[in-house]
């Protein structure tokens, strides 16, 4: 994307768009020191640097909150209210409006459709959206200047997905956040601001809230909000106890002032009749850019392109801290594999990754045609857990949204982080694929639960994801993803309208296959092969779909070409579960071989290990007690669905 939007220094060039504005407007839009972030060049918008004065870079012109009066210091803590008090010590307006980055007013008449928590979602700040939301002062300037004080929507708490009761809530049980800090916070209220508790005591027992630190208001109310909020502020920080706070505990302070705003506006609506307000819907821009060590980036501001100029292979997947060391298994397997024939582009998209993982990934040995880039993402800001399928990870859904970061590349393999390769990848990239969006393997699984397993997900396959026939379901597992066709055919918006419309069973999967209907290049299953653990594939496979299904199962099983540790039971529980010595020979040559070895010494302690090789072993996990408390335990580490099957196959079992 043309980075067209830049920012200004001089404010008295921000006060000009052809004429001057009236009345003088002035939207400051905290920004980051860490993100390259697009800014939008208009006298409405004011960008500033929050924090500044710790930014070490060179030849920035934004401004920064770190001159004239000043708290640039707090940033850590007061997060972006220190550009606030910057604006409120240091610059004259009318109209004071805070936002930020990522975070705007829609001041389009039209209604958009929000996610979960309110908010309209969207990828880039181009002229598109600029004019669709009316992010410019012609359009912006209608309507502040009809009202005194305008904020994002009120969200009503109690309809978000965790249904929370009433405001005080949504905010102790966040995470990193204590009730004490929120005390503490009304009792400096009750002792400085009395007349504010009966507003506090409605707002925060309410479940009507205003997020994000995000409003615009007439000089004298910020003028008289700012004195208040700041001193109450101040003397929280005085009066705390953060020892032992971690760096996100710390910013209880910026998520203080959340709840302050709404209290704030409460008393406002009970002491002033007169006051004209104005809600507007949030708009949260997904791709915004960000730097971190020189490969850590939103999607907009940066460009993935090829680690090779010829003979490329590139690889995708995504990983967290809990994963890292078995995607650093998947690497090494992919390198032992190689060809010196070909280069190996290996790309990890990752959200969380601490720094010591990070090290140990880029420290596995390979050849120099193997190139490992780690790139930070925040797809999950618009994936929220609470919104998709708890039994699977939000960076599992990452793969819907690659294609559109990786705009330099036609197609790409994606590979599960539970996935170790046997042959080299090379053969799979350059399968033809033609026109098509994906090229996969069917799902084993599915098929029998379409024959009949599973006669609820049967309907939905035919009602929701329009899958017709027990035989056109893919497994998401491993992936040859056509990417051009991908772009040319879905946009991102459809993409991640499609994680919001229902509970899919199989999360991504399922939006995957809803989405490629008819447009699937067959691979040979060797290509992605589900370990058999205790048998359980076999024998599902041989009840519900005997005939081709079977056959060509235990024909592929015995020479794969990738394993897939699908579902609970992994090797890393046990080394004795079905193909785990597949996975700990490159696991061994990596730099988390001992951290793994030590989780699975810890999991078998406390019994995680579930199910084992030996057929003569129980089905459920080894622990004291009947046939019903083993089951009671199954349901409870894996869910109903998979129990209930576990259950019939040893019926069958017992039958036999």
């Amino acid at each position: 994307m043309d980075r067209c939007y830049k920012s200004v220094p001089d404010i008295e060039k921000l006060k000009y768009h052809g004429k001057l504005l009236k009345p003088d407007i002035k939207i400051f839009v905290s920004h980051r020191i860490d993100l390259d972030s697009t800014s939008i060049i208009d006298p409405l918008y004011i960008p500033v640097r929050c924090g500044s004065t710790y930014d070490e870079r060179e030849g920035i012109t934004m401004l920064g909150d770190d001159t004239g009066e000043n708290i640039s210091k707090e940033r850590m803590s007061f997060c972006e209210l220190t550009v606030q008090y910057w604006a409120w010590k240091n610059i004259e307006a009318d109209y004071y409006g805070l936002c930020h980055y990522r975070r705007y007013l829609s001041f389009s008449r039209t209604e958009y459709p929000t996610d979960a928590y309110g908010n309209v979602l969207e990828q880039f700040i181009d002229e598109e959206t600029i004019k669709k939301y009316g992010l410019e002062g012609q359009a912006a300037e209608e309507i502040i200047g009809n009202y005194d004080l305008i904020l994002p929507q009120a969200q009503d708490v109690s309809q978000y997905p965790e249904k929370y009761s009433s405001v005080w809530e949504q905010y102790v049980c966040a995470p990193h956040l204590h009730e004490k800090d929120l005390r503490l916070t009304l009792d400096i209220i009750k002792e400085k601001y009395p007349a504010y508790v009966e507003a506090a005591d409605a707002y925060l027992n309410g479940t009507k809230a205003y997020m994000c630190n995000m409003y615009i208001m007439k000089k004298e109310l910020f003028f008289q909000y700012s004195q208040w909020l700041f001193d109450i502020l101040n003397t929280f920080k005085e009066r705390v106890n953060m020892a032992g706070y971690s760096a996100e505990e710390i910013r209880a302070t910026g998520h203080i002032a959340e709840r302050l705003l709404g209290i704030f506006v409460f008393y406002q609506q009970l002491t002033n009749q007169n006051l004209s307000i104005k809600e507007l819907q949030p708009v949260v821009f997904l791709s915004t850019g960000k730097k971190d060590g020189g490969e850590s980036r939103l999607v907009s501001d940066f460009t993935i392109k090829p680690a090779f100029q010829s003979r490329n292979i590139p690889v995708v997947l995504s990983t967290s801290n809990k994963f890292a060391p078995f995607a650093a298994t998947l690497i090494q397997s992919i390198i032992d594999c190689s060809s010196p024939e070909y280069n190996y582009d290996i790309i990890c998209i990752e959200q969380e990754l601490i720094p010591e993982n990070k090290r140990r990934i880029k420290a596995i040995r390979k050849n120099d045609n193997v190139s490992i880039r780690i790139f930070n993402v925040k797809f999950s800001e618009f994936l929220r857990k609470s919104e998709l399928n708890e039994y699977i990870s939000v960076e599992t859904y990452f793969r819907l949204f690659f294609p559109y970061l990786l705009t330099e590349y036609r197609k790409v393999l994606w590979l599960d982080c539970d996935t170790v390769v046997r042959r080299d990848i090379s053969e799979l990239f350059n399968t033809d694929i033609g026109n098509y969006l994906i090229g996969a393997t069917r799902d084993y699984n599915a098929t029998a639960l379409l024959k009949g397993a599973d006669p609820e997900y049967m309907r939905f396959c035919r009602d929701e994801l329009h899958i017709d026939g027990a035989y056109s379901y893919f497994q998401a597992g491993v992936l040859l993803m056509n990417l051009h066709e991908f772009r040319q055919t879905l946009s991102f918006d459809e993409m991640l309208n499609q994680t919001q419309q229902c509970q899919y069973p199989y999360g991504d999967q399922d939006i995957l296959n809803k989405l490629c209907v008819g447009k699937v290049h067959w691979l040979d299953n060797r290509w992605d092969v589900i370990a058999d653990v205790q048998d359980y594939m076999s024998n599902f496979l041989q009840y519900w779909d005997p005939d081709k299904t079977y056959v060509d199962y235990q024909m592929v099983k015995r020479d794969p070409s990738i394993i897939h540790f699908a579902g609970p039971t992994k090797p890393w529980h046990s080394p004795m579960n079905a193909m785990a010595d597949c996975f700990w020979e490159p696991c061994r040559k990596t730099p988390f071989y001992e951290i793994a070895l030590c989780d699975m010494i810890r999991d078998m302690k406390h019994g995680v290990q579930r199910y084992e090789i030996q057929a003569e072993k129980p089905i459920f996990v080894k622990c004291e007690g009947s046939f019903f408390a083993k089951g009671f335990r199954c349901l409870k580490e894996n869910g109903l669905k998979y129990t209930l099957l576990k259950v019939w196959s040893k019926i069958l079992g017992r039958n036999n």
